[in-house]
């Protein structure tokens, strides 16, 4: 993911959507409708208070050299509309190997960046302080529904389970699929002009509708992919299942990859994955300016002008 380096700020507007038994579907049940997906999906989501989830996004390929973070770990809680991401980039510089670390927070009203000791603030969501683009939360497409000019974005690239579910231009195949063993339907998001398929999604019906592959179609190539998102493994967490190793990939006009990338939950000492959900988190979590340590210089939105942190804080 390319670091933005400023202080850009935009939007994230809730939790995530999550991925439970309660909607389990066989070859044997009547066919599922999108209603009853998009039902279970916000039942899930009621679910869960809060998330935290540690992953890994490794570069294996980048044909074009436009990815300036080729390793990067995140962690990333969400409460609500709050979130915050502690992100540790590693990348090449002057042929060595530097290692940076950003933490980006939103606390319901202000966005806070904290890069190396300078501490900025913000009125509103920043750019960064979203889970859409945190490569974690597109493969699994738990991401909210997004809104462009005050309308809905009807499922076109929102990275959404519940805005693809939902679209008047998403149908459902009347066939399962199999793929690896993987029970699935598959639902197409269809352009708006009529004329071809946008995305088409495969859900595992034995997994709560874990997205298990996603492809996004090339807007004139029939048939050809532009962007691809396969899960490998999955976890189970409580009564929801997550991906645990995944890949995404992008391809040229030729329809070859042009970059790949590996995504991976950490694990514990003891082999368990880093994910938590309803840890009881508190809102004092998402305010990064009274963790932050001694000596951390926060800038003044308004003038510019910085003041140190004189008490050592808790982060």
């Amino acid at each position: 993911m390319r670091s933005r380096g400023a202080f850009s700020l935009c939007l994230l507007v809730s939790i995530a959507a999550l991925f439970g038994d309660a909607a389990r579907i066989t070859f044997a049940d009547a066919p599922v409708t999108l209603q009853q997906i998009a039902d279970a999906v916000s039942k899930q989501r009621d679910g869960i208070s809060d998330l935290s989830v540690t992953f890994v996004a490794k570069t294996t390929k980048d044909a074009d050299g436009n990815c300036a973070d080729p390793y990067c770990k995140s962690t990333v809680v969400t409460k609500g509309t709050q979130i915050c991401v502690d992100r540790t980039i590693t990348r090449p510089v002057d042929g060595k190997e530097r290692t940076y670390r950003r933490i980006i927070c939103f606390d319901g009203q202000s966005t806070y960046l904290l890069d190396g000791n300078v501490l900025a603030t913000q009125k509103g969501q920043g750019m960064e302080a979203q889970t859409k683009t945190q490569d974690f939360f597109d493969l699994m497409m738990l991401n909210p529904e997004q809104a462009s000019g005050g309308q809905n974005t009807i499922g076109f690239g929102d990275e959404s389970l519940i805005a693809l579910v939902k679209s008047p231009y998403a149908t459902i195949r009347p066939e399962h699929k199999t793929i690896d063993q993987h029970d699935c339907v598959i639902v197409d998001l269809n352009n708006a002009t009529g004329k071809g398929v946008f995305q088409s999604v495969w859900l595992d019906c034995d997994k709560g509708y874990l997205p298990i592959r996603q492809v996004y179609w090339h807007h004139s190539i029939p048939q050809q992919p532009s962007l691809r998102f396969d899960i490998f493994e999955a976890t189970k967490i409580g009564e929801f299942w997550f991906a645990a190793k995944g890949r995404k990939q992008v391809f040229d006009d030729a329809g070859r990859i042009s970059f790949e990338r590996e995504i991976v939950i950490e694990e514990n000492d003891d082999k368990k994955p880093l994910i938590m959900i309803n840890s009881s988190i508190p809102d004092e979590y998402f305010q990064l300016i009274s963790r932050a340590p001694a000596g951390t210089i926060v800038i003044d939105p308004k003038t510019g002008d910085g003041r140190k942190i004189p008490l050592p804080g808790g982060l």
